[in-house]
């Protein structure tokens, strides 16, 4: 266990965030700021559920969407909150939202060069990814990469897609149960149903193919999403009075995490790598695996990039904020210096909606976020698996996803967490390399798109 903890701190020094600041800083002025610029077009376009009609072997832009964000919004907007202010203080969150506005330039870089890249399978579906791009576009060095990024890929799915997420909802239902029943003595018993269940669901979908997730993250998204919005939303109001200490803590927190935390939190460097950690685990921007679901749809490059940036938006910047904010004013008491885990969330709800309703509400979230997650990842391995191994052994890997939901269920969600933030980290560098190798073709390409969707958009204001 202390081993994994050490390579993934490791990986996750002050090299990494460096790096992947370094990316989102490097995209944001290619794309001239695109994530400011046309953050209301992107907002506007995606809540309108502009839906588009697939290609045949595709998917529409509004599922494509629909199914990155399934993948973004998970455990970690809950869980992985939880721990990043126990383990950073409240300025984690400043941090988080510091990574979440460069992250927006980092996917949409990512998704624009995917789409541009992506190839139609023998089958007549879309394929498309960082190992496409890489292939395309860095020459000799472009398979190497593309070799390292699609075994990260796979080892990642196995990781944060599956076991995680279903060791979170165990551990979610666990907390649940013992908030009805102090003496409940079936944790074991929830633990494999928890697993079966999760695991049937990512069987079902495998076998669908991407058009059935497209087809779920449509209904399942905008749904558990508004669900645990307005549940935090009713926190804050509830809790109002505490809010403003709450936001002071946060930006006094960020360059003092001591002061707040009573010396439990170290330095700044501690609070830093919390948040941008905890931002990366959950929106991916950097991972290269959301470019995965975009490029599988008939959407222009432009379309797919505008939607990358709301995906983050939604994920970090709403989401994952409301629920930091939420276990700021609720009272409980967060063991700093420590990690916290999923149980410290249903621990807030219960102190404003009860210690029944709050963590069964919790549980209730956080299995539809974490489904949503497995659902969405077991393509990203997939396509991950295919590229490497040339589409032999696609039923192994089917098999393998589906018995890491069933033993993540049962194994301890503390190890989870370190062998899934590990395999990020191996994820993250090949494909951030080669966004830095590309950083003019973004600035290119972004300025062709932009023009192109003017234009677009001039004729289709023409016609009406």
């Amino acid at each position: 266990m202390e081993w994994i903890r050490a390579v993934r701190d490791t990986l996750w020094g002050t090299p990494m965030l460096i790096l992947l600041l370094g990316c989102g800083l490097g995209m944001t002025l290619a794309a001239r700021g695109v994530q400011f610029r046309r953050l209301g077009e992107a907002m506007g376009m995606a809540l309108r559920r502009r839906k588009g009609s697939p290609e045949q072997g595709g998917i529409s832009p509004f599922q494509s969407f629909t199914a990155a964000l399934a993948a973004t919004v998970g455990t970690g907007n809950i869980a992985g909150v939880a721990a990043a202010i126990s383990l950073g203080g409240p300025g984690a969150l400043v941090w988080m939202w510091g990574a979440a506005l460069l992250g927006m330039a980092t996917k949409y870089a990512e998704v624009l060069l995917a789409v541009c890249t992506r190839v139609k399978d023998p089958a007549g579906e879309w394929r498309g990814g960082p190992m496409y791009v890489m292939e395309a576009c860095l020459g000799g060095a472009g398979k190497p990469l593309s070799a390292a990024f699609c075994l990260f890929g796979i080892l990642a799915a196995f990781g944060i897609g599956s076991s995680v997420q279903a060791g979170t909802i165990a551990e979610s239902v666990r907390a649940a149960a013992g908030s009805l029943d102090p003496g409940f003595a079936g944790a074991g018993a929830a633990g494999w149903i928890t697993g079966a269940i999760c695991a049937g669901a990512a069987a079902l979908t495998l076998l669908g193919g991407v058009k059935r997730l497209g087809r779920i993250t449509a209904a399942l998204v905008p749904g558990m999403a508004g669900l645990y919005i307005l549940a935090c939303l009713g926190i804050l109001i509830l809790r109002r009075d505490f809010l403003i200490p709450a936001l002071q803590d946060v930006f006094s927190g960020a360059f003092r995490p001591a002061a707040v935390t009573g010396g439990a939190v170290g330095g700044m460097l501690a609070s830093v790598s919390a948040g941008v950690r905890c931002g990366v685990f959950s929106n991916e921007a950097g991972l290269g695996s959301a470019p995965m679901a975009y490029a599988s749809s008939s959407g222009s490059p432009d379309t797919q990039g505008l939607y990358a940036i709301f995906e983050v938006f939604a994920d970090t910047l709403v989401i994952c904020t409301l629920t930091g904010l939420s276990l700021l004013v609720s009272g409980v008491p967060i063991p700093y210096g420590g990690s916290a885990s999923a149980a410290l969330n249903a621990q807030a709800l219960g102190s404003v909606y009860g210690p029944v309703l709050g963590p069964l509400f919790l549980t209730l979230c956080t299995a539809l976020f974490a489904l949503g997650t497995i659902l969405t990842w077991s393509l990203y391995g997939q396509r991950c698996w295919e590229y490497l191994f040339r589409g032999r052994g696609t039923g192994l890997y089917r098999l393998l996803y589906v018995l890491a939901c069933l033993t993540g269920a049962l194994s301890k969600p503390a190890l989870l967490w370190a062998l899934a933030e590990t395999a990020n980290g191996l994820m993250c560098v090949p494909n951030v390399a080669a966004l830095l190798a590309l950083i003019p073709r973004v600035r290119r390409i972004s300025r062709e798109e932009e023009k192109i969707s003017r234009e677009r958009g001039k004729r289709a204001g023409l016609l009406l």
